[in-house]
């Protein structure tokens, strides 16, 4: 593992840390607990106090203090980019996702399309200042992918993740940079994933005989190394 394969080469100019500090990039948040990236391999960190009312979320970057197996957050790095949404009754925006490149939006092709909300999710990733595509994922199970694709003026990619249609014109848009999916739950994007894997790392459910959609099964937040360069967060 390399500060290079997690996309560090952006933030070399704001690295002013002293000498025993060490550049980390938060990869899993769960429940209060936090893991980062970094040259010496993955590890559990816990945070300074300053640091718990604002603490740093998958894909930020932040000054840490080796502390044998564990380490100390000490800073969080500027952000460049920032993935919100907003609470259920108000509130201060929710942070989900940082220093992101670009997003997929991911919308299957079934009962879950539906074009408006397509647009809100644009209109976030946009005022994020991230690239952005629509992913039309199951494209196995729909009889006529042209009956959706006509209805959109945004640029997307049709993607079935058992064949591999799609997969390689997602990696050649991303272009080694920091993905993240955003869509529903069961919209396929851990199946997406683990196409871009090569291998299964995230868990996949069966498509539901009530309503025909995929079922939710990812309850962690994490940023994945890909094989062939740039990562993946799944939000």
């Amino acid at each position: 593992m390399t500060l290079e394969s997690l996309g560090w080469s952006a933030f070399t100019s704001s690295w002013t840390g002293p000498s025993d500090l060490v550049p980390a990039r938060v990869v899993s948040q769960q429940r209060g607990r936090l893991d980062i990236a970094s040259e010496q391999g993955i590890q559990r960190a816990m945070l300074r106090g300053n640091l718990m009312d604002d603490p740093p979320v998958v894909g930020d970057w932040v000054a840490v203090r080796p502390l044998g197996e564990q380490a100390l957050v000490e800073r969080r790095l500027p952000r460049r980019t920032v993935i919100q949404r907003r609470r259920v009754g108000g509130g201060r925006p929710q942070v989900v996702a940082a220093n992101v490149d670009c997003v997929g939006v991911v919308t299957s092709l079934d009962g879950d399309f539906n074009v408006r909300r397509l647009e809100r999710y644009l209109a976030v990733v946009r005022g994020a200042g991230c690239d952005a595509r629509i992913l039309l994922t199951k494209a196995d199970l729909a009889d006529d992918p042209a009956s959706f694709t006509a209805r959109l003026t945004e640029p997307y990619t049709v993607v079935c993740a058992h064949d591999g249609r799609g997969v390689e014109e997602v990696r050649t848009w991303m272009d080694a940079r920091t993905l993240a999916l955003l869509g529903s739950s069961g919209v396929g994007k851990s199946s997406l994933i683990n196409a871009l894997m090569g291998r299964e790392v995230r868990a996949t459910g069966p498509i539901s005989d009530r309503d025909g959609r995929g079922q939710h099964t990812t309850t962690t937040r994490d940023l994945l190394i890909l094989p062939r360069g740039g990562c993946v967060i799944d939000t």
